[in-house]
């Protein structure tokens, strides 16, 4: 049997890796992959978030457009008032309101058709030294609950604001200092002559479920306040 020659097998060389192109792929990769995340996180996250921080501004708080132009009620809303002068002052109650003339005390009264209110104005000043502002208005509360006391200025003077609370009625005290007006002195001690001295007015409520309402008025009326320069 004739042997068969056994054929010598090839001999296969091994390639060499190519470990920078390796690495120039890698390499690409993470960049194009870093690209990619960025560009997810910034729509995704960023932009959800600055959404997220927009919110809906009510409707009550949207400027509207008003006119330019107003009419005369709308600029003085005691136009159609009634007016009240001395020699000394002057001042504007509501029109459907009636007065009184003052009494021997030298008050006068006006009050509302239902006598819900009344407001008491003292004609004639206190002139004595002693009777300012401060001293008065600690006088007139006496023992009573003040809820509310402040100093406020009326045709440029000073003067004290008080409200009192009593079981009568709810009281807005006001005491003006620095008040000119010609007082009537007899021929003895001069005759009249001009004095400076402290008004006081005040706004008695018997209606208490409306004191805020009443508070305007007598805001508005003390407005309207004028006095002897």
């Amino acid at each position: 049997m004739e042997e068969v020659p056994v054929q010598p097998q090839p001999q296969v060389t091994p390639q060499k890796t190519n470990w920078k192109k390796i690495g120039l792929t890698i390499l690409i990769i993470l960049v194009v992959t870093s690209i990619i995340a960025s560009v997810y996180w910034f729509f995704i996250f960023e932009r959800g978030s600055f959404n997220s921080d927009l919110k809906e501004v009510p409707k009550s708080q949207v400027p509207t457009s008003t006119p330019s132009t107003t009419t005369s009620a709308e600029k003085d809303e005691t136009a159609d008032w009634k007016s009240h002068s001395t020699e000394d002052f002057s001042f504007k109650y509501p029109s459907e309101w009636s007065s009184a003339p003052a009494s021997t005390g030298g008050f006068a009264n006006f009050a509302d058709s239902e006598n819900k209110i009344l407001i008491s104005v003292n004609e004639h000043t206190y002139i004595n030294p002693q009777d300012t502002p401060e001293n008065l208005a600690k006088k007139a509360a006496g023992s009573r609950q003040i809820l509310n006391k402040k100093e406020i200025v009326v045709d440029g003077h000073k003067g004290i604001y008080q409200e009192i609370n009593s079981e009568e009625s709810y009281d807005i005290d006001t005491h003006i200092g620095g008040v000119k007006q010609i007082t009537n002195f007899s021929e003895q001690d001069g005759g009249p002559r001009l004095t400076s001295g402290t008004q006081r007015i005040t706004l008695f409520i018997y209606d208490k479920e409306n004191i805020k309402e009443y508070r305007d008025i007598m805001n508005l009326i003390l407005s309207t306040l004028t006095y002897l320069k």
